[in-house]
C-alpha cells in the first residue's frame, strides 16, 4: 500500500501557523469546512474564487501559489 505524502510546508499551511491560527478556525474565516481546508493545504489547488478569498485572509500569500501544481504547472 502507498501513502500520498503529505505536503508540510504549504503556503497556505505555513501562513495560517505562522497566525497561530487552527485549521478550524482558518476554515471558518474562509467560509470553508476544516477538510476543505486540509485538501487546499495539500494539494494547493483550490478554485480561483476560493484562492481570491484566501489571498484576501492571507495576503502575505500570491495568488499564482495557491493555483500552482508543483508536479503539472497551472491547474
Amino acid at each position: 500500500m502507498q501513502f500520498k505524502r503529505i505536503e508540510q510546508n504549504s503556503p497556505l499551511r505555513r501562513a495560517r501557523i505562522r497566525r497561530g491560527w487552527t485549521l478550524v478556525y482558518a476554515a471558518e474565516r474562509l467560509g470553508a469546512d476544516p477538510p476543505t481546508l486540509s485538501r487546499w493545504e495539500r494539494t494547493r489547488t483550490p478554485h480561483l474564487r476560493n484562492a481570491l478569498r484566501i489571498v484576501t485572509i492571507f495576503p502575505e500569500l500570491a495568488l499564482v501559489d495557491l493555483l500552482i501544481d508543483g508536479k503539472e504547472g497551472f491547474v
